[in-house]
């Protein structure tokens, strides 16, 4: 087994570009709204990176999932940071709607690795 594996997935590179322009985004606003937003934006994207990494170097299909659905769960906090800038006018419609189409993306990868996952479980041992 590659415990690294993740490293090829398609989604663990497109969470990376996503992390990349949200943490781009945040660095390019003034300091009261990064003491704001920057901390827990930039904490939910790289969380989306983390929580797929991880799941690779799971030995069971359930827990492998649980740390999709962790990804997920920080796939939306970051989406809601955005729509949160957007309201408070600090990102205009169209960064926010390239952050949201990232975001799609990103989770239909997840979630079809666990559909995938459910049909065709992988029995490991450890060594």
């Amino acid at each position: 087994m590659n415990i690294f594996r993740f490293l090829d997935w398609k989604m663990y590179q497109d969470a990376k570009k996503l992390n990349r322009k949200i943490g781009g985004l945040i660095n390019s606003f003034p300091i009261d709204v990064k003491i704001k937003y920057g901390s827990q934006t930039n904490r939910a994207a790289l969380s989306i990176c983390l929580n797929i990494a991880e799941s690779a170097g799971r030995y069971s299909d359930t827990e492998m999932c649980r740390f999709f659905d962790i990804a997920l769960g920080s796939l939306s906090e970051t989406v809601a940071c955005a729509d949160n800038l957007r309201d408070e006018g600090y990102i205009n419609n169209e960064k926010f709607n390239q952050i949201y189409e990232d975001a799609i993306n990103i989770a239909k990868q997840i979630q079809g690795m666990q559909n995938n996952t459910h049909k065709n479980p992988r029995i490991y041992k450890r060594d």
